[in-house]
This record gives C-alpha cells, structure tokens and sequence, in this order.
C-alpha cells in the first residue's frame, strides 16, 4: 500500500524596515516555487495508495470466486453428499468425507456418553475449615482416574474442601474439581469432580491413613482359651491355645518366640506380641491392621466377644465383625461404642437409653441410634458403614462396604463397648476389628474412597447394521467412513433408526448460489475500473486478465456428452449489465440424471468447470498472483518516492533558511538607513530654528 509525506513546513519572516511585507512576498513566492516539485511526488503517492485499495477490492472478490470454483471442484470428488437420519432426536449424521452413497440401520442405542462426576459421600460443615482427611493420618490423598492413578498430600492449611479441589485441579488429570455449596444443613458443603472428557471410567478419591494397630486384652487369658490372629503380612489365621496349667508368661514366652512355632508366623508377618502390668498380652502390628478373637472363653476373653469376624478374607466384597451378644440395657455408663475408620480419629458414639426388655428390641433400638449417628459423619457414611440387629439375639453387626484385598492395607474399623458384652460392667472391651480396648486410638493403614460412586461416565453404545459399537464419544467417528454419528439419546424400544448419505442437491444450489454471488461482487469491482468513469486502474493489464477470466467462466463448454454442459444448463442466466443470476425453478427442474451430469461437469481442481480456479488464482493468489506482485511494486515505488520527498524537503529547507537569513540581513540595512535618514531630517530642522527662528513647512510636517 502507497503512503503519503506532506511538504516541507514553510518558513515566516517577521522584518522591521518598511519593505518588510516586500521581503516576504520574496519569500512566500519562493516558497510556492519549492512546493511544486513535492506536491506532485506527493500526489504521485496518493494516487498509488488509491490504485492498491482498489487491488486489495479486486484481490478479494477474484479470491472469492476461486474458493467457489474449488469447492465445486469438490462437490464433484465427493458427490455432493449429505447425511439425514429418520430420527434427529436420537443420532444425526455429518459427512466428513465420504465418497460414496449408502444406508445404514442403527438400533438398541442404549447408551450415550457422558463424563464421569462424582461428589463426596457427605457433607462438610466447612468448605475452608473442617479436615477432609485425619490430620494423624499423613494428610494424603489419592485421584483415581481411569488409568492415572495420582497420589498427592494436603497440608494442615490446605486440609479441607477448597485446599482439597485446588490440589486436585493442579494435578492436570483431566478432571476438574469444584466446592458445591447446597445451603441446607448443618454440613452442606460438598466436594465435586468430574472428567472432562466423556466415557465410562474409573473415578475415585480415596483418603490414605497410615499407622500402626494394637489390641491389648481386657482381661488375663485362663486355660483353655484359643486365641485366632489375622492380620496384615499373615496369609492365613494363626490359632494358639492355652493348655491347662499354661501360665500368662509361658505363652507369651511361646508366643514371642521367633523361631519356630506361632511366634516364628507372628514375627515373619511383623506382628509382635508384649505383656501389659496388668498380666493381659498385648498384640502390635506397625504395618497394618491386626485382629484377635478368641473361643472357648467368652466371659473372661481378651476383650473381643466375637462370634464371628470376616476381616482380612481375602477377596471378601464386606468387612463385618458380629459380637457375641447383645449391649446390655440400662447399663449404668450406657453404651458407648469407638470407631475408627479408613484413618479417621476414634469417634465416640453413643447409643442412649436403650429400652425393652428382650434382646431383641435393644439391638435393634442400639443399631437405629448407631446407623442415625453414622449417617451424620461424613467418614464413617463414605465409608459405607452400616449396624444391623439380630433378630434373634440382638446382636450387632458391623460391617462396611469396602472390599478386602488379600494383602494390605485395608480398611480398618475399631468398635469397643464402655459396659457389658463379654466383660465386667466399666470395662473396655472390642467387638472385633483389631483396635483393642486399651489403645482404640491412631489411624491404621488403608485408604478408602469419599466420593460416591453413582455416575462414573458412560460410552455411547449401539449397534451398527447388527454389530455392537461402544464409543467413549457422543460424536461418532469412523464406524462409518467419511460420515460422523452424534448420538443423542437411546432409541425406543424395537425402534431402527435409518442412515442415509446420498447426494443432497441442496448442496449444489448453495455452492451455485454463492459463486453467482462473489462473481457479482467481482463483476462490481471489474466494471468500476472501465468506461468514462474509471477509476486509477483503467487500462490496467490486471483488469484486463480479470474480464478474461470471467468471460471464460460465463462461456465455459463442458467436454462431456451429458445434459449439462454449461452454466445455463444449470439455470445460471447473464444479465443485462454482465452480472448472473441462478434460476432456481430451472435447477428445480434438473432430473437426478441430470444431477449426476452436473457432478461430471463441475470436474475436479484440474478438470471441468473446477479448473478455471486456476484462471483466477492467477489473480488473486497470495504469493504469485498478478496483483500481489503490482502491490509488492507499489510499495517499491512508494517507498523512492517517500525518500525523493524527504531529500527535496531537505534541500528546501536548507535553501528557504539561506534566503530567509540574506533578507533578514537586507531588511536590517535598510532599517538601518531609514533610522539615518530620520536622524539627517531632524538635524536640518535643528539648524532651521537656531537660523531663522523657524521651521520649513516640509520639515514641520515631516
């Protein structure tokens, strides 16, 4: 593009003598002189400047014209082919490249694929303050998505819904996670995540506690008591009975043994066994969970009364221990049970007025009161916590929905009664899930996951023709070649859903529609450039090869033997003033045959009525095209008239500066002899008075 420089700014002159304005009309003439040579450079830019808006005009319209041509071309190579489906709401189809028409049967679409999204299994009553993970548990936390299975660890500052969302984001797992808030409740603050790509998956928060497990006996083990120990590191229970006359220390001498017998099993699994001052055995496990329970001696037990404990099984779906008998009614310290879940602090929960006299009604009012406080917890409910009655005895089971794997860690809960069930009213004892009654608390290793697990993702699945097809998208693609599938919604029951790609002369119309209309807006250009009103590209050889190309278009003669040869076959009219106009009750009219001809003829980018985009790139195109070359010209020419500009308006302003200081110094002389001519004027009226006594006329008036 061209770009103008004004003339060079004018000097003033400011004089003192009486012929200071004849000074400057020197001065303003010389100035006009200057400009003449400069105002024609200057004009010589402008009329560029005009010339390449114009060329950039015709660039446009002329590249327009060519894209239509290539997309014709196009229309031919692909058959002008669309997609229609007979049922929108369920799939559409988008033709992506297909080259061939065909139709297809989809049914038993049965699922469409959706991103996996999960919240916490509770609410929190902080989003900012309450702990997400036990603080004595190592604050760790671990996202399972899909395959990527990202271990990441809070803070104290950052143990909480909002810190627990920002470590999640930042992780760049192709999830995001979000605090909801619902208003309601004492604890309705929720953690959100979701994938953000659709498809069926795995989608998983789990909190990780480590730490130790220790059981201690409530009482001194007597004869004949058969204690069972399971356990992370063991791969089966270890039995050891008490013979009659085994005294406490004996067996823990037999049971610390590392040798041989259970205390080689016990020690090999890192299980290590102590004796308390009160004679009761003590049972540690710095690894994970352990579990003791005992038979042949419920009253007087180490502390469990246990009647059955499924913990550590491996491949068990359930955790759940069941005690030996119902909690007493009525105790005197009511009925206080602590549990400690996935890592979480003990909670104390306490059953309250337990009512009934048969054993029955008090399980089952303990398990109600129980079930109400673990649903108010957020660890225990994510955890799937649950405590049913026996019908028959009353006993309580306490079970968990956690799977068991066969090694550790596990999850682990602690449950031990402050009165009755298998020891002395005010007692401690445990109902069996390896914490004992002396030291329930401390996490223990496991993870266990916070997030609910009700929309893990979905695929799209359908079947194609019979065939089954499972797809993580809701858009389809390459089932069907050159065709894209977006699955909508499931079909209804015995419904097929027909798929037809086949040439859509609609797409023609529309292709045809938009030629005529850039060759329009060309013709526009083209003619503005010609005739008495011409603009600055008259008699341009660019103008020239334009009209060329699109006279050759309007006469284009297809080479084929089909009904359609040329535009006019296709309802293409010339007007009277050279623009084009489609007929569109003509094309309406055109049989399919005479479609197929019309495909024939439109060729490809090389052949047919496609290759005259080569007629008019020619023109356009950005590199080589005529026009880019005459701007690429312009802009030679504008930039050595810019420099001729500023080099004439150099010299002009070294000469007008050498002609303003010589009439500055004339205009200083003559000041200087008008000021000694009014000087001799007063002398001679001086010498007139002191002679005569009088001045003349002349001097008195001068």
């Amino acid at each position: 593009m061209g770009t103008t420089s004004s003339v060079y700014a004018p000097v003033g002159f400011s004089g003192v003598s009486q012929y200071s304005s004849d000074f400057q009309s020197v001065m303003t003439r010389q100035q006009a002189i200057d400009a003449v040579p400069v105002t024609a450079l200057t004009n010589q830019n402008t009329d560029i400047a005009s010339e390449d808006t114009s060329l950039t005009a015709l660039n446009t319209a002329s590249a327009a014209v060519t894209t239509d041509l290539a997309n014709i071309g196009l229309l031919s190579t692909g058959l002008a082919l669309s997609a229609t489906t007979t049922d929108a709401t369920a799939v559409t189809a988008t033709i992506t490249g297909g080259t061939s028409p065909a139709s297809y049967s989809i049914t038993n679409i049965t699922s469409v694929a959706s991103a996996a999204s999960e919240t916490s299994g509770s609410g929190y009553a902080s989003a900012t303050t309450t702990n997400v993970v036990s603080p004595s548990g190592g604050l760790q936390m671990q996202l399972i998505a899909g395959s990527q299975n990202l271990t990441f660890t809070l803070t104290a500052a950052t143990n909480n819904l909002v810190g627990a969302a920002a470590a999640i984001n930042s992780l760049d797992a192709g999830v995001t996670a979000t605090v909801i808030t619902s208003g309601s409740g004492p604890a309705g603050n929720y953690l959100s995540i979701s994938e953000n790509s659709p498809g069926a998956t795995t989608l998983r928060l789990n909190a990780i506690a480590s730490g130790s497990d220790t059981a201690t006996g409530a009482t001194v083990l007597t004869a004949g008591t058969v204690l069972r120990v399971q356990g992370h590191g063991l791969t089966a229970p270890i039995d050891f009975a008490f013979p009659t006359g085994e005294t406490v220390t004996a067996a823990l001498t037999d049971l610390q043994n590392t040798t041989s017998g259970q205390g080689a099993l016990l020690a090999a699994a890192g299980i290590t066994v102590s004796g308390s001052a009160g004679g009761q055995l003590v049972f540690s496990n710095p690894a994970g969970v352990v579990s003791v329970t005992t038979s042949g001696d419920t009253t007087n037990s180490l502390g469990f009364g246990v009647s059955t404990n499924t913990l550590l099984s491996a491949g068990s779906t359930t955790q759940s221990v069941t005690a030996a008998a119902a909690p007493t009614a009525g105790a005197s310290n009511g009925q206080t049970f602590q549990i400690s879940a996935g890592g979480a602090p003990v909670i104390a929960i306490g059953t309250g007025a337990i009512t009934g006299s048969d054993a029955a009604a008090t399980g089952a009012s303990a398990a109600a009161g129980l079930n109400a406080a673990i649903a108010g917890n957020a660890t225990l409910s994510a955890a799937g916590l649950t405590v049913t009655a026996d019908a028959t005895t009353g006993a309580l089971t306490f079970s968990t929905s956690l799977p068991v794997p066969a090694t550790g860690p596990a999850f682990s809960v602690a449950v031990t009664s402050q009165d009755g069930v298998g020891g002395a009213a005010g007692t401690s004892t445990d109902l069996g899930f390896g914490v004992g009654s002396a030291t329930v608390a401390g996490p223990v290793s496991g993870s266990f996951n916070i997030l609910t697990s009700t929309n893990q993702g979905s695929d799209s699945k359908f079947d194609l023709n019979g065939i089954a097809v499972d797809n993580p998208n809701s858009a389809v693609s390459g089932v069907i070649p050159g065709v894209t599938l977006n699955i909508l919604g499931n079909t209804t029951a015995n419904e097929t859903v027909g798929v037809a790609v086949a040439t859509d002369p609609n797409a023609i119309s529309s292709a045809l529609s938009k030629l005529v209309t850039d060759y329009n807006t060309l013709a526009e250009q083209v003619n503005g450039q010609i005739g008495p009103a011409a603009g600055l590209l008259s008699g341009s050889p660019i103008v020239y090869q334009l009209r060329e190309a699109m006279s050759s278009l309007v006469h284009y003669q297809g080479a084929g033997t089909g009904s359609i040869t040329n535009i006019a076959n296709l309802g293409i009219e010339v007007n009277g003033d050279g623009t084009l106009s489609l007929n569109q009750t003509t094309f309406a009219g055109l049989s399919d045959s005479d479609i197929a001809s019309a495909l024939t003829f439109f060729g490809t980018s090389t052949t047919g009525l496609g290759s005259l985009q080569s007629s008019f790139d020619a023109v356009s195109d950005p590199l080589s095209g005529s026009i880019a070359g005459q701007l690429s010209a312009d802009t030679i020419s504008t930039t050595k008239l810019t420099a001729q500009i500023a080099t004439m308006n150099a010299q002009i302003a070294v000469s007008e500066n050498t002609l303003l200081t010589e009439l500055e110094a004339a205009d200083a002389q003559v000041a200087d002899l008008e000021s000694e001519q009014n000087l001799l004027t007063s002398s001679i009226s001086s010498l007139q008075f002191t002679s005569y006594g009088y001045q003349s006329q002349q001097t008195a008036a001068g």
